[in-house]
């Protein structure tokens, strides 16, 4: 099963690389791969009720709850290793620390850095005929669609 699961991952994961097609050889692997588990699935509900079901008809209550520990109550562990942090606080600290500075704006100097490039490449931008250039009304229609409520992007538009 475990290794089934390995494949349809990879398998998901081809099909994503491939821009997810909706027909064609990746989408039937991709289907074919889904049905597989499903099957497997229920293959392996049906095999723990039987055998849930054997150890109560036989009244052997030490086997029937080791059974239901081991295949239904299974318990879901985490990580022991988060950036080299232990601790349940050192990895809350490293994940704030990690979120505050991937929320920082960027500095001034890569802001320049950044404003140059897009200038160098503005420079030799070429408008091509087929492209149609951003009017007023399209402009307020994008304001118009946008959700109330949300925060302030990094442009400070609401």
């Amino acid at each position: 099963m475990a290794e089934l699961k390995r494949q349809s991952m990879d398998t998901h994961q081809l099909w994503v690389a491939c821009g997810r097609p909706r027909s064609g050889p990746m989408y039937t692997a991709r289907c074919r791969a889904r049905r597989a588990i499903k099957y497997k699935t229920q293959i392996a509900n049906t095999h723990i009720s039987n055998d849930l079901h054997d150890q109560l008809l036989s009244k052997d209550c030490a086997s029937f709850w080791t059974t239901w520990k081991t295949k239904v109550n299974k318990r879901h562990t985490a990580a022991n290793d988060v950036d080299g942090c232990t601790n349940a606080t050192d990895i809350a600290n490293s994940f704030a620390s990690c979120f505050q500075q991937a929320c920082l704006p960027n500095s001034s100097d890569y802001s320049e850095k950044l404003k140059d490039i897009f200038e160098e490449k503005f420079c030799r931008y070429q408008p091509d005929s087929k492209l149609q250039w951003i009017s007023v009304e399209t402009v307020d229609k994008c304001i118009g669609d946008m959700k109330l409520q949300k925060a302030a992007g990094v442009d400070g538009i609401q």
